[in-house]
């Protein structure tokens, strides 16, 4: 992955324009079809896995969703096998994940 001296039009700690481009779409991710949406998650496991590390219920995060309710906001993101640890899409594209 090549050096991008170009700012995103959002806040991360990426530098590569590959990690760029990729934590740009991970919101979309959803919207995301065939091999492109396959690239979209391989990447963020991979970040998943250098950034957060595991759970000691395994190195598994899937995709989850929970639509808002009375007193709690909606939450779109990675949680861990275990389900204790959660990392939203907005925390995995600002490299914080």
């Amino acid at each position: 992955p090549s050096k991008s001296n170009a700012t995103p039009n959002f806040k991360t700690s990426f530098k590569s324009s590959y990690d760029i481009g990729m934590a740009e779409k991970q919101p979309k991710i959803a919207e995301l079809k065939g091999d492109e949406r396959k690239k979209q998650e391989e990447w963020a496991q991979e970040k998943l896995k250098a950034h957060v590390g595991t759970c000691p219920m395994g190195p598994i995060w899937t995709r989850y969703t929970q639509v808002a309710e009375a007193h709690q906001p909606s939450m779109v993101g990675y949680r861990c096998r275990g389900g204790s640890h959660f990392v939203s899409d907005e925390l995995l594209m600002a490299g914080k994940g």
